[in-house]
């Protein structure tokens, strides 16, 4: 276990465009990066497990478990595709896990199907292994995939799906990619929640309203940060706020306007609310944005770690208190406010 001590750096030097919104970013707290895993492959998705062991994956198509002291893969995957962005992706226990030791994760099949898989973990292996929902979408892309879970707190999770370089499938209503799907914790009922999207790859409950935030890459420029609701299209590729524009322009009547976008792109991915504000791990920029909100108005930015040189792939907060986070590079571990003491 080591420290990596970080100042902020003063955010005016990362200009983005805020949608009509007055969001400024400032420097006001300094953090420390304490890094608990240091492996080599992307940390896609990770879980706590109960006794402060860390559940977490590897895009390559490694399950694992770090125990504190020691990292052990898990045995028990399907069969896993994995190339370009591809592979074991997000991850997330049941609610009721220590009843039913239920684990889901998203992957890729062979054939580039994407999947969503539960088990029941039985030490360091995976039984009852089953493929609950496939998007039913096979094609040669390797870019697009999405894929984050969340559970709604009412026994139904939500799963985002990339468009997966095809973009006329996210206007498409009988394909499910460039959607985020809601469905039974079986699988089963999965319906379209919301559509046109095209790279989700974070997706966070606010504590308190329960309203469901995400963040989506846009194609040159334009990613955006979006509030959900059922039924909503959110543009994609007809209405974009990137490069090249899309074809009716940036906005345009029956499409969803983010509620913040970023030009020059800042690649989001895993987003988490902690302490009241919303964190997104990008992957440009090598930066955490902590979000401040009023209502659903952003009023201010922050980058954090620009000088940490990390590709911030997921955020969640942790049973200690702490937000947590894992990086492209490898790294798993979490933030500390300056001066405090795990």
């Amino acid at each position: 276990m080591h420290f990596l001590i970080f100042i902020l750096c003063f955010a005016i030097a990362c200009s983005n465009e805020e949608s009509g919104r007055n969001a400024t970013q400032t420097q006001t707290e300094n953090f420390e990066l304490e890094v608990l895993v240091e492996r080599s492959d992307v940390i896609w998705g990770f879980d706590f497990l109960p006794g402060g062991q860390i559940i977490f994956t590897e895009r390559s198509g490694r399950l694992l478990i770090w125990d504190q002291t020691s990292t052990l893969e898990v045995s028990g995957l399907p069969p896993i595709s994995a190339a370009g962005e591809s592979g074991l992706l997000d991850l997330e226990l049941h609610p009721n896990f220590e009843s039913n030791q239920l684990v889901y994760f998203c992957y890729s099949e062979p054939g580039r199907t994407m999947a969503l898989g539960r088990g029941e973990l039985n030490g360091n292996t995976l039984e009852n292994v089953q493929k609950i929902f496939t998007a039913n979408a096979a094609n040669t892309s390797a870019i697009h995939f999405g894929c984050r879970i969340e559970f709604d707190g009412s026994g139904k999770l939500f799963l985002s799906l990339g468009d997966q370089n095809e973009p006329s499938r996210a206007q498409n209503s009988s394909s499910f990619l460039g959607k985020i799907v809601r469905m039974n914790d079986d699988g089963s009922s999965a319906e379209i929640w919301s559509s046109g999207h095209r790279n989700v790859q974070g997706l966070a409950l606010r504590p308190g309203t329960n309203e469901l935030f995400e963040v989506e890459h846009g194609p040159t420029g334009g990613d955006e940060l979006n509030i959900i609701e059922q039924g909503n299209n959110y543009g994609w590729p007809l209405v974009t706020r990137g490069e090249p524009a899309g074809e009716l322009g940036q906005s345009a009547p029956g499409f969803i306007d983010p509620i913040t976008s970023w030009t020059p792109a800042i690649a989001p991915s895993g987003i988490a609310f902690y302490q009241g504000d919303l964190y997104v791990a990008c992957l440009r920029g090598q930066q955490i944005r902590r979000i401040s909100l009023d209502g659903t108005t952003v009023t201010n930015q922050e980058v954090l770690f620009s000088n940490a040189g990390y590709r911030f792939r997921n955020l969640r907060p942790g049973p200690d208190g702490f937000l947590y986070f894992s990086t492209d590079n490898g790294l798993l571990g979490r933030l500390v406010p300056s001066g405090s003491s795990p």
